[in-house]
């Protein structure tokens, strides 16, 4: 699941190899649901996210289900900058650094300028 997310793209059911099983519902179009029978397009909705829903039955009697959701997009011009110290005083002093950095005008560049480390 996690790959056809990163990947947008749905492989086709390799379980089905002519005709679905005849018992199966005949208005599964009607039901919205989709088997993928060639590789199909999944991109997050332009008004949410990606959302799905896996169900297994197992040939011993066990069901298992997972609802899986995409994160949510990145937002442009923020940053994320991972804080470490010794003690709760060093964490605010790198802290009030780390302000002091990003305020200083003679430095050029963004955030992930002087966030990048090789």
């Amino acid at each position: 699941m996690m790959m056809m997310m990163e990947k947008s793209t749905i492989p086709p059911h390799f379980g089905i190899k002519g005709s679905i099983n005849h018992t199966f519902p005949k208005d599964l179009e009607e039901r919205n649901v989709h088997i993928a029978s060639t590789l199909t397009d999944w991109r997050r909705p332009k008004s949410g996210k990606l959302v799905v829903f896996l169900n297994n039955f197992s040939a011993a009697g066990g069901s298992t289900a997972l609802l899986l959701e995409d994160g949510p997009l990145p937002v442009v011009g923020e940053n994320n900058i991972p804080m470490s110290a010794k003690s709760q005083s060093s964490l605010k002093q790198n802290i009030r650094g780390l302000i002091s950095l990003s305020n200083d005008k003679s430095r050029s560049g963004s955030t992930e300028s002087f966030v990048y480390s090789e």
